[in-house]
């Protein structure tokens, strides 16, 4: 028991930006941004899709397939370093799904001591993920979705359609979570509306932040007007004028979904383009 505590508090208390690669981590490799490794391992393999499946057991020969941001880590322990056993990295890894309110999905029945492997659900940060855990003495595999709608990119043309329509665009910009900083996956529809402006020289927009319900109304009040601050600012250095556009956010008081799904929420995490004239 007293092992298990021990893992448990070390990997509860430090955040995966603590930890530096490890040199016999492999050279690809990258933490988990969301949660550490266990101490005393290295990464021995690693992938990382920014959209991919996989088939979680839950068991009678069920699987969930979940679709989103994919990573499969091999975990090996160092040289030297003590052995925590299988038990003890399925305690660590249940308790930081119970920390944000989930937990256990399918645990196998009968699981040996040298084996053990757990589905677990959670939710961090607004985001729901899934984790499959395969558990040795001395190795372990993690294999986490972060679960999100395959991005697709509107065209200029497709955003002037909707404004000429409706007036506005609903736009499904990622940024990094709980921040306004926009995700590299995001420049392809920015560049659309930069050449929706260069198309339309007379166009003016309000740009426009909403959120799920996820977290205090005050904290995603700021946040959206942040979100949609930065989505200008990304504008203005591609060249569209500042006098051009405006910004404006209102956290969850707008929502255009139900907020009690995923698939809801996710409608309601957006940035729109609202026609000025």
């Amino acid at each position: 028991m007293r092992t298990i505590l021990g893992f448990l508090v070390a990997l509860l208390l430090f955040p995966a930006s603590s930890f530096a690669l490890d040199p016999d981590d492999i050279a690809e490799a990258r933490d988990y941004p969301r949660f550490s490794r266990m101490p005393g391992f290295y990464i021995g393999a690693y992938a990382e899709q920014d959209f991919e499946a996989f088939d979680f057991p839950l068991g009678d020969d069920k699987v969930q397939t979940v679709e989103g941001h994919y990573w499969r880590y091999e975990f090996y322990l160092k040289e030297g370093a003590k052995e925590p056993g299988s038990l003890a990295i399925i305690r660590n890894h249940e308790a930081i799904a119970k920390k944000s309110g989930g937990g256990a999905l399918y645990t196998p029945a009968g699981q040996a001591s040298d084996y053990r492997s757990v589905t677990f659900r959670y939710s961090q940060g607004g985001t729901d993920v899934w984790l499959f855990v395969e558990a040795w003495p001395a190795q372990y595999i993690l294999t986490i979705v972060e679960v999100a709608a395959m991005a697709q990119v509107i065209s200029a043309n497709e955003m002037k359609a909707s404004l000429d329509a409706q007036g506005y665009v609903a736009l499904y910009l990622t940024f990094a979570t709980g921040k306004e900083t926009l995700d590299p996956a995001s420049a392809p529809i920015i560049d659309q509306v930069v050449a929706l402006m260069k198309e339309n020289p007379v166009l003016a927009l309000s740009v426009e932040g909403h959120t799920d319900n996820v977290g205090a109304p005050k904290a995603n009040l700021a946040l959206s007007q942040a979100r949609a601050k930065s989505v200008v600012a990304a504008l203005t250095a591609k060249g569209v004028a500042a006098s051009r556009l405006t910004s404006a956010g209102f956290g969850q008081d707008r929502p255009v979904a139900d907020n009690r799904s995923e698939e809801g929420r996710a409608k309601n995490r957006r940035v729109e383009l609202v026609k000025k004239k």
